[in-house]
C-alpha cells in the first residue's frame, strides 16, 4: 500500500484542478501548497473529499487551519493523527 503522503501528492498530481495550478513545479512533502495558491478555499474542500473518501476520518470545521494543511506533509501529519486517534477510540 502506498504512503499517506504518495496518496496526497498523487492526488495533486492527477485532479484538474490542482494540475493546472501546479504547472512545471515538482510537488514535494514540503512545497507551499497555500502560500503559491495550490490550494485555495475550493481546493481545501476537494482535498477534504477525496482524504474522507481514501481514509476512515472525518475533518472536522475546526480542524480547517493552515497548520494542517500548508504542505502534503503536515496534511500526512494530520490524516496520521486523526488515523491514531480513531485507533484509540475503538
Amino acid at each position: 500500500m502506498q504512503k499517506i503522503n504518495e496518496q496526497i501528492q498523487n492526488f495533486f498530481e492527477s485532479e484538474k484542478i490542482f494540475r493546472d495550478l501546479i504547472g512545471t513545479r515538482k510537488l514535494d512533502l514540503k512545497t507551499p501548497l497555500l502560500e503559491l495558491g495550490i490550494l485555495d478555499s475550493i481546493g481545501i474542500f476537494e482535498l477534504i473529499t477525496f482524504l474522507e473518501a481514501r481514509f476512515p476520518l472525518h475533518v472536522e470545521s475546526q480542524d480547517i487551519v493552515e497548520a494542517n494543511f500548508c504542505n502534503i506533509q503536515s496534511i500526512e501529519n494530520y490524516v496520521q493523527k486523526k488515523l491514531d486517534s480513531s485507533d484509540l477510540k475503538k
